[in-house]
């Protein structure tokens, strides 16, 4: 995984890496969702996943001792470096 400062805004990708990130969006899409419709009801695929764990864990990473602590928040979602394998 990538660390943030070497991340590329998708503004500036080549045509190729934008092909690229488009496909992967779409594979997130067609994955199911990995949380349950009775906890995240709307979440519908492995891309909704991503949203739902950002409003859950808000409360948890936002306002802990941890992140306050650190310059930048090192949780990520649990499926993450493996999501497109």
């Amino acid at each position: 995984m990538q660390s943030p400062a070497n991340v590329e805004h998708r503004g500036t990708l080549s045509p190729r890496k934008r092909i690229e990130y488009i496909k992967a969006v779409e594979c997130l899409r067609k994955k199911p969702a990995v949380y349950p419709t009775s906890e995240v009801p709307g979440s519908r695929s492995h891309f909704d996943d991503f949203a739902a764990t950002h409003i859950i864990e808000t409360p948890h990473v936002h306002f802990s001792v941890r992140t306050l602590a650190l310059p930048y928040p090192s949780h990520v979602h649990p499926s993450t470096p493996n999501t497109l394998d």
